[in-house]
């Protein structure tokens, strides 16, 4: 699976799920033929007012198709055959909406398609029902309201996106709500992005984080081995040393997030020492060399 196909479904899964029922290659025939994201709101859509321009095209069930490139027509044909066939399946009206890098000239003057006031600039529609929906994101305004429709693209419209992301407040709910997605395509940002610049400082304190664990690693695995022992000897457990040696691990992560400028509350603190998923770990100090916001680090 491309890297931008799975980060799109990825977005748009992160911030529709607590309003939509949403699902994820979703199959409309027998043979091989999937939708990519198809969105559907729960009895009470407003909360998705508050996700932005890409709630708000998720307040009406809807069938989304992000493309990281400008799609060809014959892109779009199959698009609006898998929409029609899932309408024929659900009986329903699922609208269609194409999410395109550049703008498809071609298609815009077959549908008709113009710019609409209550949407901005960036997104074309008709009054047609039964037409495709294009957003196109070189185009999309650069403000916090486009913000995840932008992370869905690639290059420079990416790489911007990614600075306004970083630029929220650290309690603002993209940062909670994209830490996970982030974290998986965390080393792939540089390709998407088409420059490594962007993600240079990322990179350098993953690194340094890397660098400050590995040492801290071996002082806290052996402290944590030599009282697991002792409370092993006192407790006739034989796991005690394993224990203390995981234990270790985790204080070693610990450290390391408080010597890299974290101030973890007792409750964060008590999250990370009582792990013993070495896994886990990991990934929490993955995501802390991405994001600046101990809850977005510690999100499910």
């Amino acid at each position: 699976m491309k890297w931008h196909d799975l980060f799109a479904k990825g977005l748009a899964d992160a911030t529709l799920a607590p309003h939509c029922d949403v699902t994820l290659e979703e199959s409309v025939s027998l043979v091989t033929l999937a939708l990519d994201i198809v969105a559907e709101p729960r009895d009470n859509p407003e909360g998705l007012r508050e996700r932005g321009l890409l709630g708000r095209m998720a307040m009406r069930p809807c069938v989304i198709e992000p493309y990281s490139r400008t799609p060809t027509r014959r892109d779009l044909d199959r698009c609006m055959a898998r929409a029609a066939i899932l309408r024929v399946n659900r009986k329903s009206e699922h609208i269609l909406w194409v999410i395109s890098r550049g703008k498809p000239v071609a298609m815009v003057r077959m549908w008709g398609l113009r710019c609409s006031p209550l949407w901005g600039q960036g997104v074309y529609l008709s009054a047609n029902e039964r037409a495709p929906r294009i957003v196109v994101l070189s185009e999309l305004a650069q403000t916090r309201d486009t913000l995840l429709l932008r992370l869905m693209g690639r290059g420079k419209v990416l790489a911007q996106a990614l600075a306004d992301l970083r630029a929220l407040p650290k309690t603002s709910w993209e940062q909670s709500t994209l830490a996970p997605v982030l974290a998986k395509v965390q080393t792939k940002l540089p390709q998407m992005t088409g420059t490594s610049d962007i993600e240079q400082e990322i990179t350098m304190r993953f690194q340094q984080m890397k660098e400050d664990y590995e040492r801290e690693l071996e002082d806290a695995r052996e402290q944590g081995k030599q009282q697991g022992k002792k409370l092993g000897e006192v407790l006739g457990l034989k796991l005690g040393e394993a224990r203390g040696e995981a234990r270790g691990e985790a204080r070693a992560v610990l450290r390391v997030l408080i010597a890299r400028g974290f101030s973890p509350s007792p409750a964060q603190q008590a999250k990370v020492t009582q792990c013993s998923d070495p896994a886990v770990l990991t990934e929490w100090l993955t995501r802390a060399a991405t994001l600046d916001s101990l809850d977005a680090v510690f999100a499910e």
